[in-house]
């Protein structure tokens, strides 16, 4: 993804990696972003990305829906979670309203 739209077609296919940290909120990515970071890869290859804990909820995830779009691409066979690593997003920082401390992942799947 650039932005909200597709890559475009000049990104190289083949890719061992594709990396996203903190993009996916609403108004960055949308839960399309995993299909878009798959083409990139090849057979074998990985995503990795990082995620807040209430993006993966319903009931606080603003209609972003990334848990599902996760679950749709597994259970189609498409790839497979590798790692989930828990961790506290901006812990023991005192950055303002706007940064509090609060749960967060770092995925990484494998490309089936």
């Amino acid at each position: 993804m650039v932005g909200l739209d597709p890559l475009p077609d000049a990104v190289p296919l083949d890719c061992e990696i594709a990396v996203a940290s903190a993009v996916m909120i609403k108004g960055h990515f949308t839960n399309t972003c995993y299909k878009e970071m798959l083409k990139t890869i090849k057979s074998g290859g990985h995503i990795a990305f990082t995620i807040r804990d209430i993006y993966l909820n319903h009931a606080t995830d603003n209609g972003m829906n990334f848990k599902d779009a996760l679950e749709e691409l597994e259970v189609s066979g498409k790839m497979q979670l590798v790692k989930r690593e828990r961790y506290v997003k901006y812990k023991g920082l005192a950055m303002g309203s706007g940064h509090q401390e609060e749960g967060a992942n770092i995925m990484i799947y494998k490309k089936l």
